[in-house]
């Protein structure tokens, strides 16, 4: 038997459930409850309980200790599993200290003895959802605080692929889902690039994660602001779901009215059933996913325009001096060597590699025929030669986007000993890009062929360089040139002894498997003379 009665309130109030087997005892719970201002539902056993509580969400749990069938402590089980959300208030004539004990131990939140008094009861109630309130509050807090967190590093991040991991990594703490995966919009269809699940599920439900229709989702999260669908709605979207699947909850993430990729989360269980609040957390994380994605892209493509303009200036740069051709990716090759050699990060790894490449930017504006000449330049003409890495400043000034390039374009020949130009900086006066574009410069023109004199040997350009450490050079960026390219050498050489090796036995098996007439003897088997 199952009684519902709700109070006259336009406010949202709680929702209570009275689980008992004498239908007095309902019935004055429900009239009482109702007059304080509650939703009261009544049933008589714990059978219809689970049923009420797969139904409906409740606030509260006030159930019969002893009931034919199922008794309370087996009813409160079911509770946490159902209704997690929910508490519980025992209610019995045969107490006892280990019955209180045992339904404490799993999950009520109080006890109370009959005969009772209403006042007693409602009091309980009362302090039950104040506390429940207190706990929603600090789980608001919990969820704001994380958010904001991981807006700002989404924020931060500058890479799609780390703003899939924060968002995946953050709903799976937050959202008590059996199983999430992120779906990305590319102009042939719908990608997954992160997915998520329970470590105990089985192929059925990795089949199910993998089947989802997520074109018909997104088609359908266009019309359904709700973003949640149960049992047969969600099974809507995966065909081969069966009574396995719950209900599944979808949040698009949008840039610019334009649907970039949908987030889904599936429960599989009915204690995972997802809710409204949940939704709008998940909504708001996805929205700050968006813009964060958005904004990634642009710094992507901005990047690519600093790549491809770096280039062309280098490609215009070797066009016009073919004996230096190729000189500008080699001293990048170089220098990003001994950036990374110092453990540097990756973001200024790159910048020194780039810088590399427009080293020379400032000989675009001296005569070809000077930079070449076979015989000794003169004075006016070393002069001129120098002032390629003023020049070199001022052609790249006017590009702010290319500023961060500048110390190092201006600086590679400065010397350690305070002997350079064009300023006469000495020691850690001259910037890391110059000191490290100073080394890896001068190596490639030892071991370059130039129009006044041929390359000179590795080992020669070696020693050459270990030799005005401390006078040229870095003395401590020295050690790390000539360790790591020493190791870049071995490793090549390694690969190369290993392909020769393979090369070797596969021209030895085709020799060996060659055809030959029957009256003439293989070569490799012909005894020496």
């Amino acid at each position: 038997m199952r009684r519902e009665v709700f109070a006259m309130t336009d406010t949202p109030v709680a929702r209570l459930l009275v689980v008992d087997d004498e239908e007095s005892i309902r019935e004055v719970l429900v009239d009482f409850l109702t007059m304080e201002g509650y939703h009261v539902s009544a049933v008589s056993n714990g059978k219809d309980a689970i049923s009420s509580l797969q139904k409906n969400d409740f606030d509260a749990v006030l159930l019969d200790l002893k009931m034919p069938g199922m008794d309370g402590l087996e009813l409160l089980g079911h509770i946490k599993r159902i209704a997690p959300r929910a508490f519980s208030i025992m209610m019995t004539g045969f107490g006892t200290v280990q019955t209180a004990i045992d339904a404490m131990k799993n999950g009520a939140f109080d006890y109370i003895l009959k005969p009772f008094k209403v006042q007693d009861v409602i009091r309980l109630v009362e302090r039950g959802l104040a506390q429940q309130s207190l706990e929603a509050e600090n789980i608001q807090l919990r969820e704001a605080l994380k958010l904001y967190t991981v807006s700002e590093e989404m924020t931060a991040t500058l890479m799609p692929e780390r703003i899939y991991d924060l968002l995946i990594d953050t709903a799976r703490e937050e959202m008590g889902a059996d199983a999430l995966a992120l779906w990305t919009n590319q102009p042939d269809g719908f990608r997954c690039e992160r997915r998520w699940m329970r470590s105990d599920l089985d192929e059925v439900h990795v089949n199910i994660v993998n089947g989802v229709d997520v074109g018909a989702l997104e088609e359908a999260l266009d019309l359904d602001i709700s973003g949640i669908f149960h049992n047969g709605e969600a099974r809507k979207f995966i065909p081969k779901a069966g009574q396995n699947l719950v209900s599944i909850m979808g949040v698009p993430l949008r840039a610019k009215n334009q649907t970039i990729g949908v987030f889904v989360g599936f429960a599989f269980e009915e204690n995972r059933r997802f809710t409204e609040g949940r939704r709008k957390m998940l909504a708001v994380l996805c929205g700050r996913a968006s813009a964060a994605i958005e904004n990634a892209k642009l710094y992507q493509n901005l990047q690519t325009t600093f790549k491809e303009t770096i280039q062309a200036f280098a490609n215009l740069l070797e066009d016009k001096d073919p004996y230096t051709r190729g000189h500008s990716e080699r001293v990048s090759k170089y220098a990003r060597m001994i950036a990374e050699g110092l453990d540097l990060p990756d973001s200024e790894v790159e910048l020194i590699a780039d810088t590399a490449l427009l080293h020379d930017i400032g000989k675009l504006g001296i005569r070809y025929e000077d930079l070449n000449k076979a015989e000794p330049l003169t004075e006016g003409e070393y002069e001129m030669f120098k002032s390629h890495t003023t020049r070199g400043r001022w052609i790249l000034e006017p590009i702010k986007f290319l500023h961060d390039l500048i110390p190092g374009v201006y600086t590679h020949h400065e010397r350690w000993d305070g002997k350079g130009y064009p300023r006469g900086l000495a020691g850690l006066e001259i910037p890391l890009h110059g000191r490290i574009l100073a080394i890896a410069d001068t190596y490639d023109a030892m071991t370059s062929h130039r129009a006044y004199r041929r390359a000179l040997p590795h080992d020669v350009a070696i020693r050459e360089i270990q030799a005005f450490a401390g006078r040229q050079f870095d003395p401590s960026l020295v050690e790390v040139f000539v360790r790591e390219i020493s190791q870049d050498r071995s490793f090549k050489k390694a690969k190369a002894a290993r392909w020769d090796a393979l090369k070797n036995t596969a021209k030895h098996k085709r020799a060996l498997e060659a055809p030959r007439d029957s009256g003439t003897m293989s070569a490799l088997a012909a005894p020496e003379d």
